[in-house]
């Protein structure tokens, strides 16, 4: 008995093997197509899958590398599919001589594929401010902004667990307590605080006098504002 062929949903599903350096393309299984992975080769990469007349293409999420690609495409109007590797690696079929793209791309013109998960574009824009640290491989990230320890669950997702990340910010908060009471305390001086914040007056307010336990004064916080090059100043 012949087992009838499955049909081909998309002939100009496209799919892409990425790696760090190349970018191995495939329309539905036909010859690889071989791009760097510079601004002007990724270019390139979406003029030729645009005129070839694709609409979609497929990509495994390997490492980073692939969050440039996906972005270019994306931004181009094109469909991105990202895919296990490993679900890819389970489906049988798959001919000896054939490479890594031209497989994918086959499954991706028969309807195979299932797309994974694709993380929120701010989160692929932090992945995207880290990569050039992690390719240097870094060891360490220290946190140089006061804000930057909200981001901590996704920052040990993105670096892995062979990076430390160093929160300095309760280092800053104690010395900043350490100064604060030596004004307070100094002979014949009275020391004045005054907060600042970008967000919310009355918010701040509520939560600073629940941070330091004590009567904060309204005229005591000031929100700061970017004019141009600018800072200014309200109440």
């Amino acid at each position: 008995m012949t087992t009838p062929a499955l049909p081909v949903l998309d002939p100009t599903a496209a799919a892409i093997d990425v790696g760090s350096e190349q970018l191995h393309v495939s329309i539905a299984g036909g010859p690889p197509k071989i791009f760097g992975t510079t601004t002007g080769q990724l270019h390139a990469l979406r003029n030729w899958l645009k005129e070839s007349g694709a609409r979609t293409v497929a990509m495994e999420a390997t490492g980073i590398y692939w969050l440039c690609p996906y972005e270019v495409l994306e931004q181009a109007g094109l469909e991105v599919v990202v895919v296990n590797g490993k679900y890819v690696k389970n489906l049988p079929g798959r001919k000896t001589d054939m490479k890594a793209c031209q497989w994918q791309a086959t499954l991706h013109a028969h309807g195979l594929l299932k797309p994974g998960f694709v993380p929120p574009e701010h989160i692929r824009r932090l992945q995207d401010y880290l990569r050039p640290l992690l390719e240097e491989g870094i060891d360490q990230l220290v946190l140089g902004c006061t804000h930057f320890p909200f981001l901590i669950p996704v920052l040990s997702e993105i670096v892995g667990p062979q990076v430390e990340i160093v929160d300095p910010s309760p280092a800053v908060a104690r010395q900043t307590g350490r100064v604060i009471a030596a004004q307070r305390n100094a002979p014949g001086r009275a020391g004045q605080v005054t907060y600042f914040t970008s967000g919310d007056a009355e918010r701040f307010h509520r939560l600073a006098e629940r941070l330091v336990d004590e009567p904060i004064a309204r005229e005591q916080v000031h929100i700061v504002r970017w004019v141009g090059d600018e800072v200014v100043l309200g109440t």
